[in-house]
């Protein structure tokens, strides 16, 4: 966050202040540990989840946290999620989004995947029923095995969905929500290097180092996480890209996913330095960075690098206003101003990285 020094009220009148970007709404669900070994780990990453939570600023809520206190008055934990979202239903549509957080063990059976709470389980239809009124953006995340048909049921327009495995199969403990949990709050994830990371990084690097851990141990991988923010219930596997771009397409020509994740964010630097309307500037100038991108063999090599020179250009301005909005002028208090200091000024994005890979280009090119 910036901390912001108020000197003394100028004469004139000052334009009003952006509206801040509003923080997003945290729920994370524990889920029966069944062992005692499971239940700490199930812990420690709830509780890595409320640490990120609350240094965005977001508001936190939780059920089968044992640090939590119970919701309502509810006799199971079930319901009290139940009610915890039912809450959410009249927020208005272009609120920030809701985030829900699965974190425990799943079941698949008889065509029914389910995730295991204390008491009645959670099944996919049941959320579904529960979320069917919801207007704001929605990013959900089961961590639990046998997570896959999560996605299929409630894969749907302005979500986002993150599942564990990729199937109802892949019923073995999984490990990948460990590994999310740290992602999110970490700026290692940050492959972009825009002082942000979003879910499409955490999701990424959180399946490299699931991948990671199998082939440390020598096992068979049991887990294989999936993404998806079209809507369409199919999920695009991390392999799909190179750092945050897509270097893959389907062979059934689906649409693959990315481009909705690449831009939600918790835990981020320079984004609470940006006004909504910047914020707003600065992903279509990266959508329209990536557009270009993918019509690199239809453009001519000068129309290419000039196009991407322009939207660097851009995106720099974009960064270098939100700098200077960083640096208040401090007054005295006998009102004559004192020299003007930075406090935790955000860092810009490197965009010497694409321009270095730009360059790359370039030079392949010749």
């Amino acid at each position: 966050m910036v901390c912001r020094c108020v000197g003394e009220e100028p004469r004139s009148s000052p334009s009003p202040e952006p509206a801040p970007i509003a923080a997003p709404r945290i729920i994370v669900a524990v889920g029966a540990a069944g062992e005692a070994t499971y239940g700490e780990s199930f812990q420690a990453w709830a509780e890595q989840w409320r640490a990120t939570a609350e240094e965005a600023g977001a508001s936190f809520a939780a059920v089968g946290m044992a640090t939590e206190k119970p919701h309502g008055e509810s006799s199971n934990d079930l319901e009290r999620l139940r009610e915890l979202i039912a809450a959410e239903q009249d927020t208005a549509a272009d609120a920030p989004p809701l985030w829900i957080i699965l974190i425990g063990h799943g079941t698949y059976a008889e065509q029914i995947a389910k995730f295991n709470l204390v008491g009645p389980d959670l099944s996919a239809s049941m959320l579904g029923d529960w979320l069917q009124s919801l207007r704001r953006p929605l990013v959900l995340i089961n961590t639990a095995s046998a997570s896959g048909p999560f996605m299929q049921t409630l894969a749907a327009e302005n979500r986002i969905v993150v599942t564990a495995t990729r199937s109802g199969a892949e019923q073995n403990f999984a490990r990948f929500g460990k590994f999310l949990a740290a992602a999110i709050g970490d700026f290692a994830a940050d492959l972009d290097h825009d002082d942000a990371v979003s879910i499409l990084e955490a999701y990424l690097m959180a399946s490299a180092q699931t991948e990671r851990f199998y082939k440390s141990e020598g096992r068979l991988a049991t887990e294989h996480a999936l993404l998806d923010d079209n809507g369409d219930g199919v999920g695009t596997p991390p392999e799909f890209f190179l750092g945050t771009r897509v270097i893959k397409r389907s062979q059934d020509g689906q649409p693959v996913d990315g481009a909705v994740a690449r831009y939600v964010v918790l835990a981020s630097g320079a984004e609470f330095s940006l006004t909504e309307t910047e914020r707003q500037q600065r992903d279509r100038l990266e959508q329209q960075l990536e557009a270009v991108r993918d019509r690199k063999q239809t453009l001519s090599e000068e129309a290419y690098y000039e196009q991407l020179d322009a939207i660097f250009g851009e995106l720099a301005s974009i960064y270098d206003v939100a700098a200077e909005s960083t640096k208040p002028a401090e007054a005295a208090e006998d009102g004559k101003p004192k020299e003007s200091k930075e406090l935790e000024k955000p860092q810009e994005p490197d965009l010497k990285v694409e321009n270095a890979e730009a360059a790359a280009e370039r030079t392949a090119a010749e």
